[in-house]
């Protein structure tokens, strides 16, 4: 309840989905202005994370997108995307953050540097382009 934002991850699975919709309804429904704590609910952002590359994985985080929309806005999901990535698993084994430990990536898939700084930007628009080590993003023009 004083928090200025709630964010909360989910995984593409349709178990883990069908229970963060119903229970994040129920606990906002629980929270709502008018409860007895009296205090009100900051907005409500859902992360999808550890998404994979399958149609599956895609299918069910279009599917978490449209729910929410569904339900009049009271949980927004962030456009950004965690991927499954290994850098993710191995960053939390050496302790260390995992922007720090995947700054580059070939392939397809964003590296973990990338996907944090976008999260960040989206979730704190006051920092776009400004990156974990200080520097700032020069404005790129359209």
């Amino acid at each position: 309840m004083a928090a200025d934002i709630l964010v909360s991850p989910i995984t593409p699975e349709i178990l883990s989905a069908r229970e963060f919709k119903d229970g994040t309804m129920e606990l906002l429904d629980r929270l709502e202005p008018g409860s007895a704590l009296g205090a009100t609910l900051g907005p409500v952002k859902a992360v999808i994370y550890r998404q994979d590359r399958t149609a599956d994985a895609r299918l069910i985080a279009n599917g978490i997108r449209e729910d929410f929309i569904r339900l009049k806005g009271r949980v927004s999901v962030l456009d950004t995307v965690v991927p499954h990535a290994k850098a993710y698993k191995e960053a939390a084994t050496l302790r260390i953050p995992v922007h720090r430990h995947e700054r580059r990536r070939d392939g397809v898939m964003p590296s973990a540097c990338a996907v944090m700084h976008q999260l960040a930007w989206e979730l704190i628009p006051s920092l776009q382009g400004v990156h974990a080590d200080g520097s700032v993003a020069e404005e790129r023009s359209a």
